[in-house]
């Protein structure tokens, strides 16, 4: 339990990309969702990190992931927000 780049802090949704067998996982008390490559023990940010909180680089308590591969997007629920928020693979936190 912790918010570094190798820990979570209540991770609740997961999402696999079959292709690349990247792993997504909502860390609902960090505020973020973050991705692991296959074999990876340190993550790397995809989006939010920022603090709770309603703006567009921000996620409150995400807690379920869907990953589009047509449109190369994750569709987050954001719990606290009361929103799905929509956020294209690779843009900045």
């Amino acid at each position: 339990m912790g918010s570094s780049n190798n820990e979570l802090h209540n991770p609740y949704g997961i999402q696999q990309d079959p292709n690349t067998e990247t792993l997504y996982i909502a860390d609902y008390n960090n505020n973020r969702v973050m991705s692991y490559t296959s074999n990876a023990s340190t993550g790397s940010l995809v989006a939010g990190g920022n603090g709770a909180g309603t703006n567009e680089t921000e996620l409150y308590n995400p807690d379920g992931i869907y990953l589009d591969l047509l449109t190369n997007r994750l569709f987050i629920a954001n719990f606290r927000a009361n929103n799905i928020v929509q956020w294209v693979l690779g843009a900045d936190s």
